[in-house]
């Protein structure tokens, strides 16, 4: 059973009465009384209660009903047990408060359930719209919205026939997860200080870390010191293993988290268009690709450590802590630009990626 439900300005009454095959004046209450109309056999049957009207007849299509509630009758709370919902305007089209009734309904839903019907009513009514019909519906489609232009009692079956198409369903679900998606991102910042915070504590921005980095043993035997300490970082933050609490692999889950988080249903309509872990392993590629660039080795230190200074830990301190050491520097200057890296270069390529899956989704919709 379909079960639609009625709602918008006074011309929802007249559409009843198409609906019925009756006049205006022959419809009882006129607006006073809820209505719920069935499918039977009968032309017409009407059965008059205090509050409502329940009419039957074969005018309605098998399978639903349609009830069109009184003005300021409260049906908040019962919204969800509508399949469709038809929201009736006529001139003045455009009106501020159809589209708030119109966000209200489908607020919380996945899946949109709202029609608009513009009753296009110009000849009866001695009236210069601002908007007319044909621009309203230009409007309301380049919003995404479902809209006829009901006209005569001709047009009732256009409007119970409605279903969405496939394309608006995926338009809007699109719409929908954008949304998630968009205010994730806005929170990806936040998330990450708290990785921050985690790394200096027991990481790869712990102290203890950072220092074995730029150690001796890095180092000895070996030319060139800024390769040597970029060889020990990409160890510790790309390291070879699965484990995501490794190396800044949280921030790759971090990225996983919010693009690809399943929804109520189960997967969620990114993880059906991309690959998860072809896209992930991108990602990581990317860092890396990015880690290896921002990570370059300044000119200064291009001099090589000859065999007697990499082959001593004493000769090797004195030369990069002591002032006037040869490479005295280069391990806070190497360490400054790993932190860097770790805080903003990782999270603006996180966020990078986003984006640039937030614009593709995007695109599908236009």
């Amino acid at each position: 059973m379909i079960k639609w439900i009625f709602l918008g300005d006074d011309s929802r009454w007249l559409f009843v009465c198409w609906l019925l095959k009756i006049s205006l004046k022959d419809l009882p209450g006129q607006g006073q009384k809820t209505i719920l109309i069935k499918y039977d056999t009968v032309k017409y049957n009407l059965q008059e209660e205090e509050s409502a009207l329940i009419v039957t007849t074969y005018n309605m299509l098998p399978g639903m009903e349609v009830f069109v509630p009184t003005y300021g009758e409260d049906l908040h709370f019962d919204l969800k047990k509508f399949d469709k919902c038809t929201l009736f305007e006529t001139h003045p089209l455009g009106r501020e408060s159809t589209e708030n009734l119109a966000n209200l309904l489908e607020f919380g839903r996945n899946e949109p359930m709202t029609l608009f019907v513009l009753m296009d009513l110009l000849d009866d009514i001695d009236y210069e719209p601002i908007i007319d019909a044909a621009n309203r519906m230009a409007v309301l489609k380049r919003k995404g919205r479902d809209v006829i232009a009901a006209r005569s009692e001709t047009d009732v079956l256009e409007v119970l026939h409605w279903h969405r198409p496939l394309v608006t369903d995926l338009r809007r679900r699109i719409e929908h997860e954008l949304k998630e998606i968009r205010n994730q991102v806005n929170l990806c910042g936040e998330y990450y200080t708290e990785y921050i915070e985690n790394w200096r504590t027991s990481g790869c921005l712990n102290p203890s870390v950072k220092s074995q980095i730029t150690s001796f043993d890095n180092v000895k035997g070996r030319p060139h010191i800024w390769k040597c300490y970029n060889e020990a970082a990409q160890k510790v933050l790309f390291p070879k293993t699965k484990n995501i609490r490794a190396g800044i692999y949280e921030a790759i889950d971090l990225y996983r988290k919010i693009l690809y988080n399943p929804n109520e249903q189960g997967k969620n309509l990114a993880a059906f268009i991309w690959n998860v872990e072809v896209d992930l392993n991108q990602l990581k590629e990317k860092l890396y690709d990015r880690f290896v660039q921002y990570m370059m080795s300044p000119k200064k230190y291009h001099n090589f450590l000859n065999n007697d200074e990499s082959g001593s830990e004493h000769i090797y301190l004195s030369l990069v802590d002591r002032p006037g050491g040869r490479f005295y520097g280069i391990k806070e200057e190497f360490l400054d630009r790993y932190e860097h890296f770790v805080c903003n270069e990782v999270l603006e390529t996180v966020k990078g990626e986003l984006e640039e899956h937030i614009d593709k989704l995007r695109g599908m919709i236009k």
